[in-house]
């Protein structure tokens, strides 16, 4: 969805419907706020206790990282023989939107405390899928207690879906652009749609800023740069987001691959979750910038890059799009999105410090943009996501690197993550 579709006509600035929908949209992007601070919270809580007040209580146990994420595979395992399959993998989740029926309402709770185990126990994985679950489970309680139509039923899932990804990504307008691949159809213009997009993104990001933004915030220490202004760096984001690009496609082709060869055990959802958690285990040995999402862990790239080294930084991006996808198809709760912002960072730090004629923040910003690219297709949503965590400065690299992954996806065409599992 482009953004010529926050234009409004004067039929649109007419109409009370309207502005009622914009009360509507303040309303679910709020509580969506909340109920994103709320799982975060106890995401931050529990991480917390498991991977500093226990590791310093039983005190250093050689491969800690391994028995926990041993464990955390187990306990998933567990409680999705019992509990079911929730949340769906992002894609899938953000297809709800769009759907009839909406979110299942009553698997929201099964969903939030798998997601949250997930996550907590290491998770090389974000929050996304549990945030558009948790999210567009709310709206679509509000739809159903409304009895509105099946059309403005999508709409309020889709409103607070919008206000759970902006309070996660800090932007409304990214948090309102990444789930529309919506239906507007011939009743409902589409002013109608994004506008109250923001609008809801806004609430509930000023809601999760208020509840949870101190404890959740986060700062990065970034390189030095100052733009040459002479267009080297746009003329080297080109080769740099086909890297990025080529990524972004190992990390699908990567998917198919791995659910084929695990196919006699996926059904197996004990054994298959706690394979998953002893692959996440074995590779954080190597680097424990395996784990979790990468959204934290990015810092320790700015500080560090240099010193852990290109051929460290490549392994590092390698493994963790394995540690993702493997993660993904053997259950584990999560989305992709930062885990591939990380490995495209690490990735193109490896190449700034192997060949110092390319800044290392150029590097980045484009082979960051073009594998989040070739995860989500949008490069509108992945510029808008990733100028929030990087200078302003860089934003010529970073989006010449975002539409040059977009056309490496498009010629290769590897299927999404949803269809992989």
């Amino acid at each position: 969805m482009a953004l010529n579709k926050l234009s409004l006509d004067k039929d649109t600035l007419s109409n009370p419907g309207f502005y009622r929908l914009l009360l509507y949209a303040l309303v679910l992007g709020g509580i969506a706020g909340l109920g994103t601070s709320a799982f975060l919270l106890a995401e931050h809580w529990l991480t917390d206790v498991i991977w500093d007040s226990l590791y310093h209580r039983l005190g250093e146990i050689r491969l800690f990282s391994l028995l926990i994420c041993s464990i955390g595979g187990l306990l998933l395992g567990i409680g999705r023989r019992f509990l079911g399959d929730y949340p769906k993998p992002m894609h899938e989740a953000l297809e709800d939107v769009r759907t009839e029926d909406g979110f299942d309402v009553q698997n929201v709770p099964h969903g939030f405390v798998l997601a949250l185990i997930s996550l907590s126990f290491g998770g090389a994985l974000g929050p996304e899928a549990a945030l558009i679950g948790i999210a567009g489970g709310l709206g679509t309680w509000v739809a159903q207690r409304l009895k509105v139509g099946a059309q403005r039923a999508r709409l309020f899932a889709y409103l607070s879906v919008s206000g759970g990804l902006s309070s996660f990504l800090r932007s409304p307008l990214s948090g309102a652009e990444l789930p529309l691949e919506y239906p507007d159809g011939d009743e409902l213009p589409s002013a109608w749609v994004m506008i109250p997009g923001v609008v809801a993104g806004a609430a509930g990001l000023l809601v999760f800023l208020t509840t949870g933004g101190q404890t959740l915030g986060f700062t990065y220490d970034y390189l030095p740069y100052t733009p040459p202004g002479n267009g080297l760096d746009v003329l080297l984001a080109l080769p740099l987001g086909l890297l990025g690009g080529l990524l972004g496609w190992l990390f699908s082709f990567n998917g198919e691959y791995l659910t084929r060869w695990l196919n006699p055990i996926l059904d197996r959802k004990i054994l298959s979750s706690l394979l998953g958690g002893i692959v996440l285990g074995l590779l954080a040995t190597v680097s424990p910038l395996v784990l979790f999402s990468g959204q934290r862990e990015l810092n320790e790239l700015f500080v560090n890059g240099a010193q852990i080294g290109s051929a460290m930084l490549l392994l590092i991006a390698l493994m963790k799009i394995v540690a993702t996808r493997f993660l993904l198809v053997t259950g584990w709760k999560g989305g992709e999105i930062f885990p591939l912002i990380f490995a495209g960072g690490a990735l193109g730090l490896a190449v700034a410090y192997w060949l110092p004629f390319i800044d290392p923040m150029v590097a980045l910003a484009a082979v960051m943009a073009g594998a989040t690219t070739a995860m989500l297709r949008r490069p509108l949503a992945t510029v808008l996501i990733l100028i929030i965590f990087l200078p302003a400065s860089v934003v010529g690299p970073l989006t010449v690197g975002g539409f040059v992954g977009a056309a490496v996806i498009r010629r290769t065409k590897p299927q999404d993550v949803g269809e992989s599992h």
